[in-house]
């Protein structure tokens, strides 16, 4: 813990962490943070790496986190930008941050001694998983904060053939700061033949706004959007039924919906 000592007059500090592979690193992330937490309350972790890292025992203790991923060779340049203000971070989460390793289903059969790593989850991977088993995680998949807000209204559905549809909403940049939101569009069938998740991505656009503008964000909905492999019929399968629009800032946040009829 010797880069414990000497931060006492810094402000912020920013604790780099990779990711824990093992139930022993997972854990010493909440003892360092917490180490350093002790000395200075005003920290920034920033975590290196593609997976998630446990964060529910430090994150009370901290000011904030960013999630670097791999950010390659001017990744220290990008991370001071965004740490000074100078760049304002538009990113979402590409995974769910879980609350604990126990209530992820690939955990349930890591390192089995017969070498087999079977999907029990089977088509509810990821969020989709959460939500079927009413699981909260600390960081919902498509999650991501911004240096300004937005707010979005006008949700609409055009059809333009038998199975294609385009549906559009209106973003506004309602901060000071110019910005860019990753907006999220999920699909969900009402009445599915055969067991399916609650909803799913089907599209998603980034858009750069400035303070008090408005622009207009479209999806295109085709056949491939609404079917579902049939076991039974070893086939994709379109049914003829109502399907829920979910437009939102993560798959737990949504902010608007509508519905049509297949």
């Amino acid at each position: 813990m010797n880069y414990v000592k000497g931060v006492q007059s810094n402000n912020v500090i920013a604790t780099i962490k990779h990711f824990a592979c093992n139930d022993q690193e997972w854990e010493r992330n909440y003892y360092d943070v917490q180490a350093v937490a002790a000395v200075n309350p005003n920290i920034i972790v920033v975590v290196y790496g593609g997976v998630p890292v446990s964060m529910k025992h430090w994150l009370q203790k901290v000011k904030a986190v960013l999630l670097a991923g791999y950010p390659g060779q001017e990744g220290g340049t990008a991370l001071a930008q965004i740490l000074f203000g100078e760049v304002n971070p538009s990113s979402k989460l590409p995974y769910s941050c879980i609350q604990s390793q126990n209530v992820s289903p690939g955990f349930k059969n890591y390192r089995n001694p017969d070498l087999k790593v079977p999907y029990s989850e089977g088509v509810f991977v990821g969020y989709k998983y959460y939500e079927k088993n009413n699981i909260k995680p600390l960081f919902p998949f498509g999650y991501g904060l911004s240096y300004t807000t937005f707010a979005y209204s006008d949700i609409q559905v055009a059809k333009k053939g038998k199975r294609e549809f385009v549906v559009s909403a209106t973003i506004q940049n309602t901060g000071t700061r110019e910005g860019e939101e990753v907006v999220q569009l999920y699909l969900g069938q009402k009445n599915c033949k055969v067991e399916r998740p609650l909803k799913e991505l089907r599209g998603f656009g980034k858009i750069g706004l400035k303070p008090g503008e408005k622009k207009t964000v479209e999806f295109k909905l085709d056949e491939k959007s609404f079917r579902y492999w049939h076991p039974e019929k070893n086939n994709w399968v379109v049914d003829s039924d109502n399907f829920d629009i979910f437009i939102g800032a993560s798959s737990a946040d949504i902010k608007l919906k509508t519905t049509i009829k297949l």
